[in-house]
């Protein structure tokens, strides 16, 4: 598995899926049904898929991981909370935001459940929420989430937290 997350890293994409079909194949006749390795492979799969721009094809991939993850590793919040993130990126990309809302918001209730307060998750996950708030123009929630965001921001993201912040009060104003 290493050559193909080299060649996904070096947006060799048609050669790294390649490699990830070959993958999801030897699992799906050498391991059983509910390999957790599985939903690695799968999740590469539809992460080439969405940096090709298809966007309807990972949300299929993201319902198969989020069956597997759910009734084989329901302890498993990091992972559960990854593909719940990756899902409402897919919907964001086809425009469906409300979609995209709804599993964003399921992704911040894992984190809010599973991590320390001010853990750098919940600060993506509110931006992420925040960002589609102001995609629909409705500045108050998420100015409201992006404030959210600064309380548990890491540097990193502070720039894009801090852009977003003035591009909602301005449209306030």
């Amino acid at each position: 598995m290493d050559s193909d997350m080299s060649l996904f890293e070096q947006d060799e994409n048609d050669e790294a899926l390649k490699y990830f079909n070959k993958s999801t194949e030897i699992c799906n006749k050498s391991k059983p049904k509910n390999y957790y390795g599985l939903s690695v492979v799968c999740n590469n799969i539809a992460s080439i898929y969405m940096k090709q721009g298809k966007s309807t094809d990972p949300i299929i991939i993201f319902n198969d991981i989020h069956y597997l993850l759910t009734n084989f590793f329901p302890n498993n919040y990091n992972a559960l909370e990854l593909m719940y993130n990756n899902t409402a990126v897919c919907y964001t990309h086809l425009g469906n935001h409300q979609e995209a809302l709804k599993y964003n918001n399921k992704a911040l209730e894992i984190t809010n459940s599973f991590c320390p307060n001010n853990h750098s998750s919940s600060a993506r996950d509110y931006h992420n929420i925040g960002s589609i708030h102001l995609k629909n123009n409705n500045y108050e929630e998420a100015l409201q989430n992006l404030h959210k965001e600064l309380g548990d921001i890491s540097f990193s993201s502070e720039m894009f937290a801090l852009r977003d912040e003035h591009i909602c009060k301005e449209s306030l104003d």
